[in-house]
């Protein structure tokens, strides 16, 4: 998967655990997750769990969310499809269900013709003039014996689904192999962890529901798992701070210094959790006494990297969290990492890249924060280091906003959004009389967010018909920003067209 590109659009993820410690060995769920093997489906079938053991499994809602995941293995549009088409407890019973069909084949070829039907459901309820559904894959081409170009396509699509629907088989029967209790110590590290699912009062639902922009494309997660303090996540402004895990003394300084600018206007920081510039912000937050968030890519069971174990436990000791969308005891594979950076980018209300090289992850987690129109800013630095090759890009490119002081950062860290943030383009067009006009009661002109407001006061706009009123005066960048920072603040409402509104003119 190509680093700055990695939009995680794959039906069902293929990865599948270790099927060969007896089930009721409590190793064997130690490696659940843990591999990224493909299963392969024709290999021996297991057997369909019998029904007095289906029957008897009704979850809890945390252990409902928590196995629906299990099953999914990392974000996936399927099984996010079946949730939103059939509800959580109704997926899982169809799962059920499923699984005491005749033969293991049968079962993956009902299981992929679902969600198929919950997948092409979802994009046409999602956005049917972006993108329309595509036909069954027995539909064929009345003007050739040859099946057409789309039909190939979800030929293909069915036999993908047909073929991971085993995964998802197996990783049920693997659950189903577990009695309740120990099922609940395993998806919880001995009862160390806190599963958020969508109804969960800490479920961070506005922040997360900026994946599913159609600049965006990604999927939310079917949950997640916190080790701390889970409300965290629902704190009115977060600031993300990523770079590169190998920061020279100047990146150590400017990380410090973002971070305590951050706690001083009252926002919470989130990182990676990595080497570098995420374990010094989340180290400066530590030497404040203030609480921060680190997201991992894998499992919180064993959080890595090890070395960052002790950091870990202080970030939890003194109220902060650790937070994961993948089962306890995942390994983090490189995949998951660029996963991790889209949520990272999802809870911010603002990202800060304190340091980054010119191939850093950072600008995978950047790249995801200006899709969702989160505010993205670069701290530049010498154009003889390697180390700042990442930021100097961004900025270069005109990805992110310059920060050259740390006061440019206080207009998007406030909690309370003042407007008046940006000035209008010096170099815009201006008439010589109205700029000679000495006229004490001449309106003062409109900042870009109060243009944003007034444009949006009576009828919602989409990004680009702002874009396109406001240029060439701002570029699409500060009016993209800019609108983020509006919505975050709560001054901008997206509906569910896609459009923008006034929150004071809905």
């Amino acid at each position: 998967m190509n680093s700055q590109s990695a939009n995680t659009h794959h039906v069902l993820t293929p990865s599948v655990s270790s099927l060969s410690s007896p089930p009721s060995s409590p190793q064997a769920f130690s490696s659940l997750s843990s591999s990224s093997t493909p299963a392969s489906p024709t290999t021996a079938s297991s057997s369909p769990p019998s029904l007095s053991i289906s029957a008897a499994r009704q979850p809890s809602q945390e252990m409902l969310w928590a196995q629906l995941s299990y099953i999914a293995n990392g974000p996936s549009s399927g099984m996010s499809a079946l949730i939103s088409t059939h509800g959580a407890r109704e997926t899982w019973d169809r799962l059920i269900h499923l699984s005491q069909q005749e033969s293991e084949q049968d079962s993956c070829e009902q299981l992929a013709s679902l969600v198929i039907s919950a997948l092409q459901n979802h994009m046409s309820d999602d956005d049917s003039a972006h993108s329309s559904p595509q036909p069954p894959a027995s539909s064929r081409s009345t003007a050739s014996s040859r099946p057409s170009t789309v039909s190939r396509s979800s030929a293909q699509l069915r036999a993908n689904v047909v073929a991971t629907a085993h995964t998802w088989y197996r990783r049920l029967l693997e659950l189903l192999s577990f009695p309740a209790d120990v099922l609940e110590m395993r998806l919880t590290a001995n009862k160390r962890l806190h599963i958020l699912y969508p109804a969960h009062p800490c479920w961070p639902a506005e922040k997360l529901e900026r994946l599913l922009l159609p600049s965006c494309s990604s999927v939310m997660p079917i949950c997640l798992w916190v080790e701390g303090d889970a409300s965290l996540l629902i704190e009115p402004h977060i600031s993300g701070i990523v770079g590169s895990r190998q920061m020279s003394d100047y990146g150590k300084r400017c990380t410090q210094e973002v971070t305590r600018a951050c706690y001083n206007a009252g926002s919470v920081v989130i990182t990676g959790g990595a080497f570098g510039v995420d374990a010094q912000a989340n180290a400066t937050a530590l030497s404040m006494n203030q609480p921060s968030i680190a997201m991992m890519a894998g499992g919180l069971a064993n959080p890595t990297p090890s070395a960052n174990k002790p950091l870990f436990s202080e970030i939890v000791s003194t109220g902060g969290a650790l937070v994961s969308e993948v089962p306890p005891y995942s390994v983090p594979f490189s995949s998951r990492f660029l996963e991790r950076n889209r949520i990272i980018a999802a809870l911010s209300d603002v990202l800060i890249v304190a340091q980054a090289r010119y191939r850093s992850g950072a600008l995978n987690t950047a790249r995801w924060a200006e899709e969702m129109y989160r505010p993205v800013l670069a701290i530049p630095g010498n154009i003889d280091e390697p180390s700042n090759a990442g930021c100097n890009r961004l900025l270069r490119s005109q990805k992110a906003t310059i920060v050259t002081d740390i006061s440019d950062l206080s207009g998007f860290l406030s909690p309370t959004l003042s407007l008046n943030l940006s000035k209008p383009n010096p170099d815009a067009p201006t008439s010589e009389h109205a700029a000679s006009r000495t006229d004490k009661h001449a309106p003062e002109p409109l900042s870009l967010e109060e243009e944003i407001l007034h444009l949006t006061a009576r009828q919602g706009k989409t990004v680009d018909e702002l874009v396109s009123k406001l240029q060439p005066r701002y570029l699409a960048r500060e009016v993209s920003q800019s609108m983020g920072l509006l919505e975050a603040q709560g001054h901008l409402i997206r509906l569910p067209t896609g459009k923008f509104v006034h929150a004071q003119h809905p």
